[in-house]
């Protein structure tokens, strides 16, 4: 993993380039919605109140297995 200064991140997101999703056991539903989040067009991304709609409905479908569960909490 590069760490890039404040200037450095700027400039590469804004020459369209994103971090690679590369978490282990992540919930397809959550990198889709990161995905969207990320996008370089801002009108493609979801406004605020349907992204919490979404990280809600994210952690109600949470089963109790996953490590994730500890934010149900």
């Amino acid at each position: 993993m590069v760490n890039y200064e404040p200037y450095e991140a700027a400039k590469y997101v804004a020459d369209r380039h994103r971090p690679a999703f590369c978490s282990k056991g992540y919930l397809p539903e959550l990198k889709e919605l990161t995905d969207q989040c990320w996008a370089a067009d801002m009108n493609q991304r979801p406004p605020f109140l349907e992204i919490l709609k979404r990280l809600e409905k994210i952690k109600e479908n949470i089963v109790p297995e996953h490590h994730w569960s500890l934010f149900n909490s």
